[in-house]
């Protein structure tokens, strides 16, 4: 789709999809942002409005794809990086190094305490993707991740007030 297709779709209440541009003005550096580089040659776009904005502290460039978060890192040796994981595979918190990454994201049916302690031990923050539900969430939480991260966020944070965790 072009850029003019996606813009015109509904992002939810009416809401049109936002630019990054977009993104980081609202977000203005008050939470962390995750910007995930889904695309080829998506790395220096993304990186020269981070960097306009002024919001190089604010954000977390992640990828599956190993090789756009090298290049990032290669832009600029600052920035941070975060490397996706759909499988826990051999060697994936040293992969994760290898690039510069100081945080890894692996599917959540994949973590696993052992994983969750290798990757604390290296000095990874690790985080789990896309539990949806209270179950999910809670399993996901024991392991001793750092994140979560969650379709459904306003049911996360719910279940994290009635814990007295938020």
């Amino acid at each position: 789709m072009t850029f003019a297709q996606v813009r015109a779709l509904d992002a939810g209440l009416g809401e049109r999809v936002p630019t990054l541009r977009e993104v980081l003005e609202t977000v203005g550096g008050r939470v962390p942002l995750h910007v995930e580089l889904k695309a080829p040659g998506t790395e220096r776009a993304a990186v020269k409005e981070v960097k306009e904005m002024g919001m190089e502290d604010a954000v977390i460039f992640t990828s599956f794809d190993l090789g756009r978060l090298g290049r990032v890192k290669r832009v600029d040796p600052s920035l941070r990086v975060g490397a996706i994981f759909g499988e826990a595979s051999e060697g994936c918190c040293t992969k994760a190094l290898r690039v510069g990454a100081k945080s890894m994201y692996v599917y959540y049916e994949e973590l696993s305490r052992e994983l969750v302690d290798q990757a604390h031990g290296l000095r990874l923050r690790i985080g789990g993707w896309n539990p949806d539900s209270e179950p999910e969430w809670r399993d996901v939480i024991a392991l001793g991740v750092d994140l979560v991260s969650t379709n459904r966020p306003a049911g996360l944070i719910a279940m994290l007030e009635r814990a007295g965790l938020r």
